[in-house]
């Protein structure tokens, strides 16, 4: 009976033939891995650190890590370990072997001088069960009055983008006044946080004025850039916007007209009823508020 196997939680890693075997459980899991794992060949889309639940030598469970780092409220930056990929086998489930791996991907991360691993989810009580606490996300959004469905035609794809588009976005993102939570993007090609992960992004749409740029993602602005106003938003083609609460053009919005309701413990409609989930590291604090971007959700 597979339920007497004795079940070990290892440190995979990037260990290809462990994270082949895990994209196999997920895919069993969840319609969206079927089909990642028909489009990247079997393997992780971004770079995943991996813990496997392993019983008779096969992966039955898994729980991926994403590193990435955000900035502060000072001039720090927060080292994050972000949860995600997490599931275990049909037949292996109601035995706490999602627990287990969520509790020792959080002992590495502690011993790896992490500061805080944020997740989303739908399954609060399950990782609250784990450690985790819902974390405000620090979002407001904002609905035009003027227009109920997004009018994207004079916007780009990423694959639309000249060279010259794409150092421009790069070049005012880089130059944004901090924001606690602003995702520090990197050029690692394989980094979920990088800028080759967010222009392949299908759901992003991109408009490019001289000195800055709208980010829509599935028609709701999620980012802006550069030299940008509320009078360049509110004839851009959006609907709604997704913005840190604290951001000024919440304000130049307003003024518009566009309503504004404030996220705390209702959650976002554009993110698929997700709540945001933290666990801050032994030793370690963050910020009691931290914007958490739509155009980086993971």
């Amino acid at each position: 009976m597979e339920g007497k196997v004795q079940v070990n939680i290892l440190f995979a890693g990037e260990d290809a033939e462990l994270q082949r075997q895990a994209v196999d459980v997920l895919a069993r899991c969840f319609e969206v891995w079927q089909k990642r794992k028909e489009m990247f060949h079997g393997k992780f889309p971004f770079r995943e650190l991996s813990f496997v639940a392993m019983a008779g030598g096969t992966v039955i469970g898994h729980a991926g890590i994403i590193p990435f780092e955000v900035q502060s409220s000072d001039s720090r930056n927060l080292k994050f370990a972000g949860i995600a990929s997490v599931a275990v086998a049909p037949d292996w489930r109601n035995q706490g072997i999602a627990g287990k791996l969520c509790r020792c991907a959080a002992e590495w991360a502690t011993e790896q001088g992490f500061d805080a691993m944020p997740l989303y989810t739908e399954r609060v009580n399950v990782y609250h069960h784990c450690g985790w606490e819902v974390f405000p996300p620090g979002v407001a959004t904002l609905t035009s009055p003027r227009r109920e469905e997004p009018d994207m035609r004079m916007w780009r794809t990423a694959a639309e983008l000249s060279a010259a588009d794409r150092e421009l976005i790069i070049r005012c993102y880089d130059q944004l006044d901090r924001m606690p939570g602003r995702v520090v993007r990197v050029d690692d090609p394989r980094s979920a946080m990088s800028w080759s992960c967010l222009f392949s992004k299908p759901g992003g749409r991109w408009k490019i004025f001289p000195n800055g740029y709208l980010l829509a993602m599935d028609g709701v602005l999620a980012e802006y850039g550069g030299d940008i106003d509320a009078g360049m938003v509110d004839g851009s083609g959006v609907g709604s916007a997704l913005l840190f609460s604290a951001d000024s053009l919440c304000s130049g919005l307003s003024a518009l007209g566009w309503s504004k309701q404030i996220h705390r413990d209702d959650l976002p409609e554009c993110w698929e009823h997700e709540a945001v989930m933290m666990r801050v590291l032994p030793g370690k604090s963050v910020p009691e508020e931290l914007f958490f971007p739509l155009a980086n959700k993971f």
